[in-house]
């Protein structure tokens, strides 16, 4: 494909055609890199959308890891693991007495979930999220701070790069639909929640019962449906060391059909959460 000296910073649709072209047939970023400085764009431009593109194409799929390891006192299970994206669906990170536990202290205290406005920073209700939650600080209480210390050793970061554990309910009919759990850095309302430890880099999504039917969390840019199960845990990375993030993270919380959905919700930082 014959490409044109490119004088300014926005990709044409030919562009973006030869550099996944290219990473479909394997070849090197950094020969990419130099096509494209060669033709106008600065080296870290091509170098971040190269990156992008390699995480568009073709994803490894999902493989069984019947394996078993200790975390913090708790035998859990893989059950599957992908590494492009970096997935995990964990069996028995809770107890099933855990899991009663989180949503009894939370039954009493949920109010309507919101999000974060785009433009604004601030949090809102919307109706692509009709739920309820609630949120507690770290080590707000010994069950609290058991799970937490847990998960720090599950993820491999730091307990105070956690932000509080969110116990979030549905009912029948209720869903999230498809969104990033990262700080979208194009949004000027970003700004207002990556000042707080920057941004999100993992997710970790742990469920508390078994819903009847529907409930599914799902990735649509990767075909998947996890179905929720109670004490076990997706866990999900889409923020590199290089802050590159990853779009094949956008997932949803499909409705539920019958019966209620809970889960407990980790979002993880760059940075101690403050």
């Amino acid at each position: 494909m014959a490409l044109m000296k490119s004088s300014s910073a926005v990709l044409t649709p030919a562009w973006v055609q030869w550099i996944e072209e290219n990473v479909q047939r394997g070849c090197s970023a950094d020969a990419m890199a130099a096509v494209m400085q060669e033709k106008g764009f600065s080296l870290t431009y091509a170098r971040h959308h190269i990156a992008a593109s390699t995480r568009h194409v073709a994803s490894v799929p999902a493989t069984p890891m019947p394996q078993q390891r200790v975390v913090a006192g708790q035998t859990i299970k893989t059950l599957f693991a992908m590494a492009a994206p970096d997935i995990e669906l964990l069996e028995g990170v809770l107890s099933p007495q855990e899991c009663d536990e989180l949503v009894a202290r939370s039954r009493h205290k949920l109010l309507r979930s919101t999000t974060v406005n785009g433009q604004s920073g601030a949090t809102e209700v919307i109706e692509d999220r009709t739920s309820s939650g609630t949120c507690f600080t770290l080590a707000e209480n010994d069950l609290i701070a058991s799970i937490d210390q847990r998960l720090s050793a599950l993820t491999h970061h730091p307990v105070d790069h956690g932000e509080g554990l969110q116990v979030i309910h549905y009912l029948p009919g209720g869903e999230y639909k498809a969104h990033f759990d990262y700080f979208p850095p194009t949004d000027q309302g970003s700004a207002v929640h990556l000042r707080h430890g920057g941004q999100r880099v993992c997710t970790v999504v742990m469920y508390l019962n078994d819903v009847e039917v529907g409930g599914e969390t799902h990735f649509p840019a990767l075909n998947l449906k996890v179905l929720p199960k109670k004490g076990a845990a997706l866990r999900f990375s889409y923020c590199d060391q290089d802050g590159v993030l990853d779009e094949r993270s956008l997932h949803a919380g499909l409705p539920v059909i019958q019966g209620e959905k809970w889960i407990a919700t980790k979002w993880i930082r760059q940075r101690p959460y403050v």
